[in-house]
């Protein structure tokens, strides 16, 4: 049997063998936030093909978009305006669509049939009271769909 300082040896040799791997390979991680600041201002890190620009200390609030990513930055982003609520209500021959004034460059588009849907803008104007958007449509026998999109 081995002594108990040669088994303990292994194990702690084990150990650090682990660590320095563990070390090795995260100093080849793909993203590096190498840049930062803790004032007015910000920065920019770039890594693995990715580019954050960045602030801290200052109420930079804005939505980045591309390659399929959304970034709401900013103090407020978890305050931030979820997807207007389209609102649809009958009266007598027509339907009313209606959204809040707020939902700024939302538009209002349809299809009629969901499968293989194919969305097209409707061709009238909303009007705006400053509190809701509202176009009426008049009822006819074909269905349609309706939506908001950016």
């Amino acid at each position: 049997m081995k002594p108990e300082w040669i088994r303990r040896g292994k194990f702690y040799l084990g150990i650090v063998c682990g660590l320095a791997v563990t070390w090795v390979l995260s100093t080849r991680a793909q993203y590096n936030l190498s840049q930062y600041v803790i004032a007015d201002g910000g920065g920019q890190a770039s890594g693995g093909g990715w580019t954050l620009n960045a602030t801290l200390g200052e109420p930079a609030v804005g939505t980045a978009t591309g390659g399929g990513f959304v970034l709401n930055a900013g103090f407020w982003s978890s305050q931030m305006q979820s997807p207007p609520t389209l609102t649809i209500m009958r009266t007598n021959s027509n339907v009313v669509l209606s959204w809040p004034s707020t939902a700024v460059g939302f538009t209002l588009q349809q299809t009629p049939t969901l499968v293989a849907a194919s969305w097209g803008p409707v061709n009238m104007v909303p009007t705006d009271d400053g509190v809701t958007k509202r176009v009426t449509v008049p009822i006819t026998n074909s269905q349609s769909f309706y939506r908001l999109t950016r």
